[in-house]
């Protein structure tokens, strides 16, 4: 199944050291990393919450902590339905990134 990177371990442990939660965490990873982020919640305290996370950073310690964390799933290769299998779409394209080992 899909990896659950809000409940992870040390997700929690740099989150409760911050004073923070694990999606702040997160979303505060990827920001320190210059990744665009687009966070999803229709919960109007997640989207708060979402929004309060320039007001800390994580220390190195941290961030390599985060690149530690393996889930060997890619979350955003995307796929299609083809004679009933689920296959890579765009696979034969030249350009198509997915063929990497990560």
């Amino acid at each position: 199944g899909e990896p659950e990177l809000l409940k992870d371990p040390i997700v929690h442990e740099i989150a409760q050291r911050h004073n923070k939660s694990a999606a702040q965490i997160l979303l505060r990873f990827h920001l320190q990393r210059d990744v665009a982020i687009i966070p999803k919640s229709v919960n109007e305290s997640r989207i708060k919450q979402n929004l309060q996370v320039s007001d800390f950073q994580l220390a190195d310690e941290d961030m390599n902590q985060l690149m530690g964390i393996s889930t060997k799933f890619r979350y955003c290769e995307p796929k299609i339905i083809v004679n009933g299998k689920s296959v890579s779409r765009d696979s034969e394209n030249p350009y198509f990134p997915f063929h990497e080992a990560f």
